[in-house]
């Protein structure tokens, strides 16, 4: 199943890496540097309270200003629909990552074991509904 994928990776060799595998899968791969652009504008989401923004959100918690744990809450904050959040870090402190597991949000440590998230994003396939309703407004990036 195609799936809607926003990558938050500072690293752009990273970012490149995620977006290739991805991408190979089939997915819809939307990737950022960083939440800056994603997060600007409107206090309520851009997708309504009926559609989905995207399937996965797939983040990296230090990013440059705003970090990833901040974006998710942020996002949650805004009502934002995206069922399946993952954050990874190489730097996650126990409160980070105990912050991040309390909100429902599968947690990572960098360097990433791939077979892992290879493993979560299937997960994800297979628990997503085929006829969910994407939101539209993503186009633009």
């Amino acid at each position: 199943m195609k799936l809607r994928v926003f990558l938050f990776e500072d690293n752009e060799t990273v970012r490149e890496a995620f977006v290739e595998w991805l991408k190979l899968r089939g997915h819809e791969v939307i990737a950022f540097p960083d939440a800056d652009r994603f997060c600007s504008g409107a206090d309520t989401c851009l997708c309504g309270d009926k559609e989905i923004c995207g399937d996965v959100l797939l983040c990296d918690v230090n990013l440059p200003g705003m970090t990833g744990l901040e974006l998710v809450t942020h996002l949650k904050e805004k009502k934002c629909l995206i069922p399946n959040v993952a954050l990874m870090s190489g730097w996650w402190t126990e409160e980070s990552r105990k912050e991040a597991e309390r909100l429902g949000f599968a947690t990572f440590r960098k360097p990433v074991d791939m077979a892992r998230i290879f493993e979560w994003v299937t997960d994800c396939e297979t628990s997503t509904d085929a006829d969910r309703t994407l939101g539209s407004k993503f186009s633009r990036f």
